[in-house]
């Protein structure tokens, strides 16, 4: 009796998980109707003046180029666009810009900030889905915000990175790792592997170059044709799965 008692107990509990994981994961992925607007200071248009600030953040217009500004960091800056072009004006997401495969298809994005290389990503009718992950439902509101009617390929899911990588059943011939990490490495980057095709492609974009360099020796052991380069004020990571 104690045994059928028992086995019913670890039934229950099972289910339980199970609808608490399968909420979870369809909270995560949201849908861009129900992301809410923030309310923009329109007194300081293009001005030195901030738009919207929260926490660390900062969101500024200037001469028509958005910029997020995080007062965390060293440099500041996080990402920046032009308001009407969705030109990129920052020069690591350049650099991916003109070096990255130009006929990749599913591309993941791990850090939105305010979708500066989502949008200039979109451009490329070659990439027909750009998952975008961030843990801070504030940035995808700013964005909705400053960009009411993105492209449709443009996805969001608000979950943590490497619940992501965990949970996640996609595959990608690009991921990009823009969590701007400082010193410490929070991206599990062997499990990250799992999610590329073969032949795939991943960019990480770091501040530190001691993090930088020891990353870049780290994943050695797991990707192949490591590059780390020195780009502006950051540390841009190059490698790719193997073929098999």
């Amino acid at each position: 009796m104690k045994q059928i008692l028992l086995l019913l107990f670890l039934l229950i509990l099972f289910f339980q998980l199970c609808y608490v994981t399968e909420g979870f994961n369809n909270l995560s992925n949201l849908d861009f109707n129900d992301i809410k607007i923030v309310k923009l200071n329109n007194n300081n248009i293009n001005t030195n003046e901030p738009l919207y600030c929260f926490e660390n953040y900062c969101l500024n217009l200037n001469q028509n180029i958005y910029s997020l500004y995080d007062k965390s960091t060293i440099n500041g800056t996080h990402s920046r666009y032009d308001k009407d072009t969705y030109e990129c004006d920052y020069v690591y997401f350049n650099t991916i810009l003109q070096t990255y495969p130009k006929n990749v298809n599913k591309v993941c994005v791990l850090g939105f900030g305010i979708g500066g290389l989502p949008l200039a990503l979109s451009k490329n009718n070659n990439i027909n889905k750009i998952d975008c992950v961030d843990i801070e439902i504030k940035m995808f509101e700013m964005f909705k915000t400053i960009n009411p009617n993105p492209p449709k390929k443009i996805h969001y899911y608000l979950n943590d990175v490497n619940e992501y990588i965990r949970t996640s059943d996609q595959k990608y011939d690009m991921i990009i790792e823009d969590t701007f990490s400082t010193k410490k490495i929070i991206v599990d980057y062997t499990s990250l592997k799992k999610m590329l095709f073969p032949g795939g492609i991943l960019f990480i974009n770091i501040i530190n170059y001691d993090a930088a360099s020891k990353l870049a020796e780290e994943l050695k052991k797991s990707y192949i044709n490591v590059l780390l380069q020195k780009v502006d004020l950051n540390y841009l990571i190059t490698c790719y799965r193997s073929s098999n």
